[in-house]
């Protein structure tokens, strides 16, 4: 992660304050915002902006000097390469140019550089052979802009009208007037009142540039998540039915105005000027989307785009890349962007989208010569091939077909069993695949396919059973740009590594695969439903006895032997310290499916995102690892939503099946079925670090087997933000409705209401406050 590992375990440990050596209070986690924050080359110019350290401090430590926790990326961590004698999580720093710091004056010691300064700083060291010893280290600030994120920039505030189309309507149901009345009986509504208050009041203070909505919602009012789940999630359900829409899901999700229509035609069948003007619309739009960069910045775009995510796929950080500037570039060139005219430039395709089976081709001959500009590109008898403003138009034939797509920019294909190769990124560009019929492959060591990189693809595959693979940003992926891939028929496999099967980073990538088979979806991470910064990425399922695998090949966040990384399966995810997260979903409408991840999967998110894994039927099976099955970490909301069948979730080591951590919201809801829920510590409705963490169970016979303290209504302890002036507690909850027999490993009982608020008058932070166990024959429905 952008962090020390530690800032993820759920260990207990110190409060941490970051330090951006401004002339302004610490707040803990919590990067400071200019109000006008001045462009890297009016800082480089000299002219008036802060510099910047970068250093997370412990403002715990007692005594002379200043422990510093860990370092961001920045100059000190540039110097610290040279003296790797240095620890810098043990050794304290005494000086800074001769000045005796701490924790409450380094701010305005430092604050009174500017970038371009060279400093040196005196460490005491606190280990090693020579303990006590001094060592001196010179350090070159550098400019806060240039080492910030959006995450740093005033966040931006939709239209009214525009939220209210993204957020659910107020309603009461009896689920929550069931709850509302056993928290009142239990004499917890004040502690949870403040809890809900201190939500708000942290959602009003840490908006970034590309906060959403929908992701800041269940802040704002955190009883009402489920309703949040129940409006983003239904009006998926039609997908099938009109798959054309999902461009109005796509800005309802991203706060973007109502998408632009394509224009139709009334020919039966559409003529190829159908396909051309969408084709002129859609490049009109990208060029629109990308104004804003001057042409240094398109020029290096697309490779720093492709070092962000490559590096981060393997590194899980930015602290870790050697030259995170240029992640930072890209990061921060996010915020040029017009994201309305990017969702435009796909969504000007829905016309397309409903004519393509009948789309006609160019008049003239059966088959025809391959032009040679194209003669390596192209396999096989076609029947057309032309170039239209720049872009490559090819009519395959009847017969077996092979494409290059960094070559080819639109194909049309009627039968084979075709291939399609996808071995560069090209940005700024439309690319269009409409594929008829056929087994057919689509392939790539790298990036694609159907990849909106820093651009639009649209692939359509009509019938056969299909592969999808691609190494990075693949299989419906947009990456500052929009990917939009459509299987309508077959038993499909989507194999992609990383950012890929619906995954996004500032944009949409979507999958809809709408047959009835069972297909497969295989990926290491950051996939399946993953909605990175100012994304949305969604994976749409219509039928079939599905396999989600994210649970190999990666290396445990935390250690773990055995275990894999996921980042997967319904993910919403931020760049930690750097960018709010955005909305990813996992959405699979029949089937008895099974969901295979590692650590950060299903349904869940981090820093501030929202990650939602709606199943509405089958008996299904979910096995994950530490963070998984509904849960939220670090400011963010996760869902896992099951509609019902005989489920069985298993969760290992920590944090799973309505699971929550550092103002955070994890929920896990089960409608129907005889379950069975296995899980470590802090699971099966637990929260800790002010969070809020639920599993609701409404019917059948369940078994509910957990180890640990905090768990199964249980609550962990608070120390991370705790004010003993003004106490907010987390807030737990196990509720089994139905009234047939459960077993319950902790000590919940049948036809039992029990609370929790373990309060420690000498160490109130330590306190284990607040929850409920609830098991009743009452039956309970969701309902508006």
């Amino acid at each position: 992660m952008d962090c020390p590992a530690d800032c993820n375990t759920i260990r207990p440990m110190p409060k941490l304050l970051l330090l951006f050596v401004l002339l302004a209070p610490l707040a803990a986690c919590v990067m400071t915002r200019e109000a006008a924050p001045l462009s890297v080359a009016e800082e480089r110019a000299g002219e008036a902006g802060p510099a910047w350290l970068g250093v997370i401090l412990d403002p715990l430590h007692q005594g002379a000097g200043v422990a510093i926790r860990a370092v961001l990326p920045g100059p000190l961590r540039q110097a610290l390469n040279t003296r790797l004698d240095i620890n810098i999580q043990a050794d304290l720093l005494l000086s800074v140019n001769g000045a005796a710091v701490d924790a409450a004056n380094l701010p305005a010691t430092i604050g009174a550089y500017r970038p371009g300064d060279t400093l040196e700083l005196i460490f005491k060291k606190t280990g090693g052979p020579e303990p006590g010893e001094t060592a001196r280290l010179a350090v070159t600030l550098g400019a806060m802009a240039e080492w910030q994120g959006p995450i740093s920039k005033a966040g931006r505030i939709p239209p009214s009208d525009q939220r209210r189309r993204a957020l659910p309507a107020s309603a009461k149901n009896s689920l929550a007037g069931f709850i509302d009345r056993h928290v009142r009986q239990q004499g917890f509504s004040p502690a949870i009142n403040r809890l809900y208050a201190f939500f708000d009041q942290w959602q009003r203070d840490n908006r970034g540039f590309h906060s959403l909505s929908r992701v800041l919602f269940p802040f704002r009012q955190p009883e009402r998540l489920l309703e949040l789940e129940q409006a983003i999630s239904e009006p998926l359900a039609t997908l099938d039915q009109r798959p054309e829409s999902v461009f109005e899901q796509i800005a309802l999700n991203l706060d973007l105005a109502a998408p632009v229509a394509g224009a139709c035609q009334a020919d039966d069948p559409p003529g190829p000027g159908l396909l051309l003007d969408t084709l002129a619309a859609s490049q009109g739009f990208l060029e629109r989307a990308f104004r804003r960069l001057n042409r240094a910045e398109r020029a290096r775009i697309s490779e720093d785009l492709y070092y962000l995510i490559s590096e981060y796929a393997d590194l899980r950080s930015l602290s870790a890349q050697l030259e995170p500037l240029r992640s930072l570039n890209a990061i921060n060139a996010s915020m040029k962007l017009d994201f309305s005219a990017l969702l435009n430039a796909a969504a000007v395709f829905d016309c397309l989208i409903r004519q393509a089976p009948r789309l006609a081709p160019p008049p003239g001959p059966a088959e025809i010569a391959l032009p040679e500009a194209i003669k390596g590109a192209v396999g096989g008898r076609i029947n057309y091939a032309g170039r239209h403003n720049g872009q490559w138009i090819v009519f395959g034939g009847e017969a077996d077909n092979r494409y290059d797509m960094s070559v080819i920019d639109v194909v049309y294909d009627p039968a084979g069993e075709d291939v399609y190769r996808h071995n560069r990124a090209r940005p700024f560009r439309t690319v269009l695949i409409i594929d008829r019929a056929g087994n057919d492959r689509y392939l790539s060591d790298d990036i694609g396919p159907a990849s909106g990189w820093l651009g639009t693809s649209i692939l359509l595959d009509y019938a056969g059973d299909d592969l999808y693979q691609g190494r990075l940003a693949a299989n419906g992926a947009g990456m500052m740009g929009v990917g939009l891939l459509i299987d309508y028929a077959g038993r499909d496999r989507y194999n992609g590594r990383h950012f890929a099967n619906g995954a996004a980073f500032y944009g949409a990538g979507v999958v809809l695969d709408l047959g009835h088979e069972a297909d497969q979806y295989h990926s290491v991470t950051f996939s399946q439903g993953l909605g990175g910064p100012r994304g949305l990425g969604l994976i749409y399922d219509y039928r079939g006895n599905d396999l989600y695998r994210a649970n190999s090949a990666s290396a445990s966040v935390y250690g773990t032997a055995a275990v894999s990384a996921s980042f997967s399966q319904g993910l919403g995810f931020g760049l930690r310290h750097y960018d709010s997260g955005g909305i990813g979903i996992l959405h699979d409408r029949h089937g008895s499916d099974r969901y295979e991840g590692g650590e950060f999967s299903q349904g869940g998110a981090y820093y501030r995102g929202l990650g939602i894994l709606h199943d509405a039927a089958g008996n299904d099976h979910y096995y994950g690892n530490r963070y998984s099955q509904g849960f939220g970490a670090h400011q963010a909301s996760g869902v896992l939503f099951d509609g019902g069948g005989n489920d069985s979730y298993w969760g290992m080591t920590a944090a799973c099946q309505g699971a929550a951590w550092d103002i955070a919201l994890g929920l896990l809801i089960d409608l129907q079925g005889d379950d069975t829920y296995r899980g470590d510590d802090l699971c099966q409705g637990s929260a800790a670090m002010q969070a809020i963490g639920w599993l609701i169970d409404l019917a059948g016979a369940d078994h509910y087997q957990a180890s640990g303290p905090a768990n199964q209504g249980r609550p962990g302890d608070n120390h991370y933000h705790f004010d003993p002036a003004a106490p907010v507690y987390s807030w737990s909850l196990l509720l089994d409705a139905g009234g047939r027999p459960d077993y319950f490993s902790g000590n919940g009982d049948n036809n039992r209401a029990r609370g929790y608020a373990e309060l420690d008058e000498k160490a109130p932070a330590e306190s284990r406050a607040h929850g409920l166990f609830i098991d009743t024959r009452e039956r309970l429905e969701f309902g508006r």
